[in-house]
C-alpha cells in the first residue's frame, strides 16, 4: 500500500490512528497554533470568519478553534471518508465534509482562512499544493504549521518535504508573508520544532498594515513591533550560532591535525618494533649459530685431549 495514499489513511483511521496518539498530538498541534497566532489573525477570529481546517483528520482542531473562537464558523475538511465518519461522530456540533481538493480542480467552497496543520509535508510538491490548491479557496488568510528543519536522518517515512526558513517567500501573488514563528519542541505531542506561517492576500497588489491587522493600527504596530524584535532575536541566534560553528570547526581541526600526527607517530614506532623484531631475530640465529661452533670446538679439545693421554 503507497504511503500517504487514500486507502493509506483509510486504513489508518479505521486501525492505529488513535492507538498511535494521533488524535492527541492533532489536539497539541491546535492549541500550539492557537497560543502562537498573530494578534491581526487573533482579532479575526473574534470578530468572526468562516474558516476551514483543511486535513481536519478526526476533528481536533476542528474543535479547538470553534471552541476558542465561537465567532467563527469552522469546517474540517478530509478526503478520507474514515476520518470525517470518525470527526462527524466524535464532534456532532461541528461540521465535517469528505472533499478531495487535489484531485478536482473544481472549487466546492471558500473560506476566509484556510488552515493545514502538518498536512503539508506528506506532498513531494507541497507549494505547488499550498498556491493552486489551498490559496483557491482561500479569501483573506492561508494558515499552515509544518515541521521545521526536521532531521533528515530519522525523518518520519510519510513525510514527503522538508522545511527551513528559506522555504517560505515572502511574497507570491497576491499573497505576502506577514507571520512566521518558529515553535519549539512540546513534550507530548512532537519531537521536533514546528513553526507557523501565515500569509495573508493584498488587496490589489498594495501593502498595507490594515491587510494585516484588519483595520486595528495599534494591533498592527505591535505585530510589526514584535516581527522587528523577533527578526533581531534571531539574527542574534543565528550569529551566535555561527560563532559556535567556527569553534567547533576550529577544534575539529585541531583533533583531526593531532590525530594525524599521532597516526603518524604510531607509524614510526610501528616501523621501529619491526626493525627491532628482525634485528632480535637475527641476534638469535647468531647466537645459535656461536653455540653450535662452540659445541664443535669442545668436542675437537676432548678429541686432543684423548690423544694426548694415551701418548
Amino acid at each position: 500500500m503507497e504511503v500517504n495514499s487514500l486507502a493509506y489513511w483509510d486504513a489508518r483511521f479505521d486501525g492505529d490512528w488513535s492507538k498511535n496518539s494521533g488524535n492527541r498530538q492533532t489536539a497539541g498541534f491546535a492549541a500550539m497554533f492557537i497560543d502562537n497566532l498573530p494578534v491581526f489573525l487573533r482579532e479575526a477570529f473574534k470578530r468572526g470568519c468562516s474558516l476551514c481546517d483543511w486535513g481536519c483528520a478526526e476533528g481536533e482542531a476542528t474543535r479547538a478553534l470553534s471552541l476558542s473562537f465561537p465567532s467563527i464558523k469552522a469546517v474540517g475538511v478530509d478526503f478520507s471518508a474514515s476520518a470525517v465518519a470518525n470527526a462527524s461522530a466524535r464532534f456532532p456540533a461541528n461540521r465535517f465534509l469528505c472533499q478531495d481538493w487535489t484531485s478536482s480542480a473544481q472549487v466546492d467552497g471558500k473560506y476566509d482562512c484556510v488552515f493545514a496543520s502538518n498536512v503539508l509535508e506528506h506532498f513531494p510538491n507541497p507549494f505547488d499544493v499550498l498556491w493552486d490548491v489551498l490559496a483557491l479557496r482561500a479569501q483573506k488568510y492561508l494558515a499552515i504549521m509544518v515541521p521545521f528543519e526536521e532531521p533528515v536522518v530519522g525523518m518520519c517515512p510519510e513525510h514527503m518535504a522538508r522545511f527551513t526558513r528559506s522555504s517560505f517567500p515572502l511574497r507570491h501573488g497576491d499573497w505576502m508573508c506577514a507571520h512566521f514563528r518558529v515553535l519549539e519542541p512540546v513534550p507530548g505531542v512532537f519531537n521536533g520544532r514546528e513553526c507557523v506561517v501565515v500569509y495573508t492576500r493584498v488587496k490589489g497588489g498594495a501593502w498595507s498594515l490594515d491587510d494585516v491587522a484588519g483595520g486595528t493600527d495599534a494591533a498592527a504596530s505591535r505585530e510589526v513591533e514584535r516581527l522587528l524584535h523577533e527578526n533581531a532575536v534571531m539574527a542574534e541566534r543565528v550569529k551566535t550560532a555561527e560563532a559556535q560553528r567556527q569553534v567547533r570547526y576550529e577544534q575539529d581541526k585541531q583533533i583531526i591535525q593531532e590525530s594525524s600526527t599521532l597516526k603518524a607517530r604510531i607509524a614510526r614506532l610501528e616501523a621501529d618494533l619491526k626493525t627491532a623484531q628482525e634485528s632480535a631475530k637475527c641476534a638469535l640465529m647468531e647466537s645459535a649459530a656461536s653455540k653450535s661452533s662452540l659445541s664443535k670446538c669442545e668436542e675437537r679439545l676432548s678429541e686432543t685431549s684423548s690423544v694426548l693421554a694415551k701418548s
